[in-house]
């Protein structure tokens, strides 16, 4: 019975020993209750924080694509206006309608020269050439070039013969492996009748100086010019990709390129680059027109990206900015947030700790008496400072101390009295025994002196 209560007693002991004391588990849970909002609340305004910053930059990279589209589609329609307006100047009419034997070597040839040469210096850094056509695709006049070709399989001559309105061709390679752009319009006669076009040729790096006059000083910005095919016909940070697709063509898309003179005839992996999750989002670019992908080379981390359609042409742009610019706020907050939550912590837990010890220390005090006097001191008492509940408690722990201690006086005096009346009793048949044996010897003697002869 005895083994069996101490080993519930060190089983006791042993659990009291494992468990944390009540000090520590005061300062744990107010430490919880106090750090257990804060956390609640840091999250949600980190959350709050980056939803509004996406939502912004959403909203900010949507307008700069679709600033960047109107800048475009203005230059081009701009420009097709004016070829439009130009080809229906009276030198140009009288050109093309006077005989070509008429035409050479004549006033009307040179002034008709002179005139190209004029309209080609409004942007003499872009323009490449002015010409007129005749209806079969012969240069008959060109500003730059006294080597005369035939251009009826060029991209705008079939377009342009077709068509009331002026038109403007794809991106495509010279035969010095530069790149051009080609507005033309048709000329016509008094009578309307179709007689020749008039045809400009820019470089298509003026593609690249819209764009780039567009987002101005911004040095974070990336904004790409895509065509149908994704390929790059302007990049405002990585010129070198110009005229690279985003991936390698398929072998049908990439022989047409080839053959429209809109890539080299090289293969499709030298004029690629190898974003595919970017031409994934380009397809589906009309549902989703914002979101993140990796298009910056030697640049880890996606781009947050816009999309905006031209109107003028069947071309994109994807205006971007790296993710981490925009979320760089959501990190200065989460730092912030972290910061603050450890500064609360040590100041909540030295305030938890004097809270705990003004809690536990009289009971602490009251474990000690508690101890001394399980240790044979029914003299200690519990220091009663406060009239609060661990106050009552001491009162009453002292109460049934002093009846402890009331009892056990009165036991004492109760096994005194007994221990006495003990000896007593031990005393009297210690008397009566020697009475008896006297009896006993008395009585021998008696028997004995009855056979001794007289």
């Amino acid at each position: 019975m005895s083994q069996s209560r101490s080993k519930r007693i060190q089983n006791i002991s042993g659990k009291k020993n494992n468990n944390l004391s009540l000090q520590t588990r005061l300062v744990i849970f107010m430490l919880l209750i106090a750090l257990i909002p804060l956390v609640i609340i840091a999250v949600r305004d980190t959350i709050q924080t980056q939803q509004a910053l996406t939502k912004g930059a959403e909203i900010s990279l949507k307008a700069g694509a679709t600033q960047t589209a109107n800048s475009l589609d203005n230059f081009i329609q701009n420009t097709l206006s004016t070829v439009s307006s130009e080809a229906q100047l009276a030198d140009f009419i009288t050109y093309l309608t006077v005989s070509p034997t008429v035409r050479t070597g004549t006033v009307i040839q040179a002034r008709t020269l002179d005139l190209l040469e004029n309209l080609s210096k409004k942007d003499s850094t872009n323009i490449i050439s002015y010409a007129l056509v005749d209806t079969n695709g012969n240069v008959i006049l060109d500003n730059a070039s006294d080597i005369l070709r035939n251009e009826s399989t060029e991209p705008y001559f079939l377009p342009v013969q077709f068509s009331d309105n002026p038109v403007v061709s794809y991106v495509t390679y010279e035969e010095d492996k530069t790149t051009s752009i080609t507005f033309a319009s048709a000329v016509k006669n008094i009578n309307g009748g179709y007689i020749g076009v008039l045809r400009v040729k820019y470089r298509s790096a003026v593609l690249q100086d819209v764009i780039t006059k567009s987002i101005g000083p911004s040095t974070d910005t990336l904004v790409l010019l895509l065509d149908q095919l994704s390929i790059r016909l302007a990049d405002s940070q990585n010129p070198e990709l110009i005229q690279k697709s985003i991936v390698p063509l398929n072998p049908v898309d990439f022989s047409i390129a080839v053959n429209n003179h809109r890539l080299l005839n090289t293969s499709p992996e030298e004029q690629a680059t190898n974003y595919t999750d970017f031409e994934l989002a380009l397809d589906n670019a009309v549902n989703q027109p914002f979101f993140q992908a990796d298009i910056t080379p030697n640049i880890n981390g996606d781009d947050t990206i816009a999309v905006a359609f031209l109107q003028t042409q069947p071309w994109v742009i994807a205006y971007s900015r790296p993710t981490t610019i925009f979320l760089a706020d959501v990190q200065r907050q989460i730092r912030t947030n972290i910061i603050f939550v450890l500064g609360t912590s040590i100041v909540v837990a030295l305030i938890a700790a004097l809270i705990a010890n003004s809690l536990t220390n009289p009971i602490i005090a009251l474990s000690k008496v508690a101890n001394s006097i399980s240790q044979g001191d029914y003299n200690a008492r519990a220091n009663v400072k406060n009239t609060d509940e661990i106050g009552v408690l001491a009162l009453a722990f002292n109460s049934m101390t002093d009846q402890l201690q009331s009892i056990l006086v009165g036991l004492e005096q109760r096994i005194d009295e007994r221990t006495a009346d003990l000896k007593k009793s031990t005393l009297e048949l210690e008397t009566i025994a020697e009475v008896a044996r006297d009896i006993t010897i008395i009585r021998d003697l008696a028997r004995c002196s009855m056979y001794l002869p007289t």
